[in-house]
């Protein structure tokens, strides 16, 4: 018998295979995806300049997971 999977499973499997695959990518250039992310919010700064905790907000994560990807 088969298991109807639904459509947030699907989401969640797609989202984790991207995740993955990106990870292995950036781990070639000696980069993670949160630090990808540090640089995308420089990126996108009006003015290329960033708080602890304007990276903070923008990746969701606490002070110092934030000031350890800053490190």
């Amino acid at each position: 018998m088969t298991r109807k999977i639904d459509c947030g499973e699907y989401i969640h499997w797609i989202s984790d295979v991207l995740e993955k695959r990106t990870e292995l990518l950036l781990a070639k250039g000696g980069l993670t995806l949160s630090q990808l992310m540090v640089i995308e919010s420089f990126r996108h700064s009006k003015d290329g300049y960033q708080t602890v905790q304007d990276i903070q907000n923008a990746l969701h994560v606490a002070q110092p997971t934030a000031s350890g990807l800053v490190k």
